[in-house]
């Protein structure tokens, strides 16, 4: 977990894992949109990496059935694998697979939240098969208006 950005003390896990997507937004539709215009996705092995619940892992099931979604917490993957038997627990910087294992690899708000994120870069292009694709979202922390949360004091 990463603890750039966090007071020390915090309690709080949204404020150091994130709050993974519960439901499917149009937001996360434009993402999609935005992801198929660059990765072709139908058929191909994808690992999403930092998937809480699934969300994406569940959508992407139109595109191949071939998904596995990662992520730390095990809260949330419990409750995804209520659903979708293909999550499990493991480390950005320490994934469970063979190398080459992945046509496409996402990492959607994730490099924000681990504790290496060069590691878990690193990790994202051993899985990586040759021709393969990862896909970053990242937040902007220097928009103005920023989807994170902030902290005022040690109040996240």
């Amino acid at each position: 977990m990463t603890t750039k950005h966090v007071p020390e003390g915090t309690q709080d896990k949204r404020a150091i894992l994130g709050h993974a997507s519960q439901l499917w937004t149009p937001g996360l539709e434009r993402r999609l949109e935005l992801m198929r215009t660059h990765v072709d996705l139908d058929g191909k092995r994808i690992l999403d990496i930092g998937c809480g619940v699934g969300a994406f892992v569940r959508r992407l099931q139109e595109y191949s059935t071939d998904i596995v979604g990662t992520d730390i917490d095990r809260e949330s993957v419990l409750r995804g694998v209520e659903e979708l038997p293909n999550l499990g627990l493991a480390l950005g910087e320490h994934m469970p697979f063979k190398d080459g294992t992945f046509d496409v690899i996402i990492l959607h708000e994730v490099l924000e939240h681990v504790a290496n994120d060069v590691e878990t870069l690193k990790e994202a292009h051993r899985l990586l098969a040759p021709g393969g694709k990862v896909v970053i979202f990242f937040p902007n922390r220097m928009y103005p208006f920023e989807t994170h949360g902030i902290f005022l004091g040690k109040r996240y």
